[in-house]
C-alpha cells in the first residue's frame, strides 16, 4: 500500500510518501495552505488520484492527555471532506511529531527548518502507521 502522510496546519501541510512494501515513510516538500479545509481537501485529492495514493494517513493533534482540540477538530473536517471526495484516510495520534522534528532541526537556519519540520512531522506520522503503532 502506498500513503501519502499529512500534517495539516492552517498555514503549511506537511507530507510525506509511506511504502507498506518496505515499511518506510519519506519527506517530501510541503504545499501551502490555500485558506480553507476545503480548498485543502480538493488539492490533497488531486494528489492521490495524479500520484496513484491508495490513502491518506492523516496526523491528529491531541493534547498531551489525550484530548482532542480544536486543532483536532479542523483535522477531523479535512479527513471528512477527504472522504467525501472519494479518499480514504487513516487517521494517526501525532502527539510530539512536531516537537521530535524541530529536535531533528534545531541550528537550522529558520527559514529552512520551517519548511522541514512540517514534512519531518508527516513523515513520522506516516512511519508511525507503517509501523502498525495506532
Amino acid at each position: 500500500m502506498r500513503v501519502l502522510g499529512v500534517d495539516y496546519g492552517l498555514k503549511r501541510i506537511g507530507l510525506a510518501v509511506g511504502e507498506s512494501d518496505v515499511g518506510m515513510a519519506f519527506p517530501r516538500p510541503l504545499l501551502s495552505s490555500r485558506g480553507s479545509v476545503e480548498a485543502d481537501a480538493t488539492v490533497l485529492a488531486a494528489l492521490v488520484r495524479d500520484e496513484g495514493f491508495d490513502a491518506v494517513v492523516l496526523g491528529l493533534p491531541l493534547t498531551a492527555s489525550g484530548e482532542e482540540g480544536e486543532q483536532a477538530a479542523i483535522c477531523r473536517r479535512l479527513a471528512d471532506a477527504l472522504e467525501n471526495l472519494g479518499v480514504r484516510v487513516h487517521l494517526v495520534d501525532e502527539r510530539m511529531t512536531t516537537r521530535s522534528a524541530e529536535a531533528m532541526f534545531e541550528g537550522t537556519k529558520a527559514s529552512l527548518r520551517k519548511r522541514l519540520v512540517d514534512s519531518e512531522a508527516a513523515r513520522q506520522i506516516t512511519q508511525s502507521f507503517l509501523d502498525g503503532s495506532t
